[in-house]
């Protein structure tokens, strides 16, 4: 049995949290796999990213992991082996259950900016998680 049918309560409360904050929207993977997809554009260059933030199976003891669709961002720094992005220095931190999509989402959002400041200087200059 998936997570969210597990726990519908959980689901209910990560819909409202992303819903309410975001223009992400819910989708059912081919895999079974529920994720958000939401275009971000970033001013003021208007530079678009799709990103998706997909939950593992093993939600929320596992945090969802965000994907960037767009742009190609291959060779960038921050990544994990799964392509998906590292934002969180200590992954037990990242796999409490009061991590939600929401969280994730930000910490993308402030990965693109420092992935862009990288394009332009070669410096990874984020701040400390």
């Amino acid at each position: 049995m998936t997570w969210h049918r597990r726990d519908p309560l959980r689901l209910q409360k990560e819909a409202e949290l992303m819903r309410s904050r975001t223009e992400a929207r819910l989708v059912a993977l081919p895999s079974g796999v529920l994720a958000w997809n939401e275009r971000l554009v970033f001013r003021p260059t208007g530079e678009p990213y799709e990103l998706t933030i997909a939950y593992p199976e093993t939600f929320p003891h596992s945090p969802p992991r965000a994907f960037v669709l767009t742009p190609s961002v291959i060779g960038a720094p921050h990544r994990l082996i799964d392509g998906s992005l590292c934002l969180f220095d200590n992954p037990a931190v990242a796999a409490g259950v009061k991590t939600t999509a929401l969280l994730v989402r930000n910490r993308a959002v402030v990965w693109f900016w420092t992935f862009r400041a990288w394009q332009l200087t070669g410096a990874w200059c984020a701040p400390e998680h």
